[in-house]
């Protein structure tokens, strides 16, 4: 996605709000974290570390377990929301509307057809942002082995599909969305 098509997404819902603040937070687990829709269906409040900035994925494709760095915007949607939700203490992270459950996957759904009738975007789809995040991963100077197991594969023959993407985007000089600088940290 480019960077104007994101920035649509963003002005679509209020962060004073918690059901705006949930919605960031679903938009940008995927975008700013590359989960899946099912990860981000069961993440866990225990899940999000921010005293280590990152995500744990548990038990997911293949019952693999990951972790993602924790992006800075990503950490201040989801620590609003969870004020938000302080009178409910539910394992769950991302709750419905009435607050008394897990999202699932027709929530997202439901949530997805609003926003591209919102913003236009009508090739917008919850896995267009993880391949998202994985271009601009990439585009960004990211590692494929990094991004491998981030992204939770357990090979590169899907990895290395975004290689080519994201070399088409650098040849176009798109303004592509631009990734936290968490993700592009050199490891001591």
């Amino acid at each position: 996605m480019y960077i104007h098509e994101v920035q649509a997404l963003d002005q679509v819902f209020l962060n004073s709000t918690e059901m705006g603040l949930r919605n960031l937070c679903i938009i940008h687990l995927m975008l700013d974290g590359g989960l899946r829709s099912e990860e981000v269906i069961g993440l866990k409040v225990k899940d999000i570390c921010f005293d280590k900035d990152y995500i744990l994925i548990e038990d997911s494709k293949n019952h693999k377990s990951r972790i993602v760095p924790l992006a800075w915007n990503l950490r201040i949607y989801i620590r609003s929301y969870l004020d938000y939700r302080d009178a409910r203490p539910m394992n769950a992270l991302i709750l419905k509307t009435n607050g008394s459950d897990a999202i699932n996957y027709n929530v997202l759904k439901q949530l997805f057809f609003r926003i591209r009738k919102w913003t236009g975007v009508e090739r917008l789809h919850p896995h267009l942002l993880r391949h998202t995040f994985a271009v601009s991963y990439l585009v960004g100077g990211g590692n494929l082995e990094f991004l491998r197991d981030m992204l939770g594969h357990s090979d590169y023959t899907t990895t290395r599909d975004y290689v080519k993407m994201a070399n088409q985007y650098r040849m176009m000089d798109a303004d592509v969305y631009k990734l936290d600088d968490i993700f592009f940290r050199q490891i001591k």
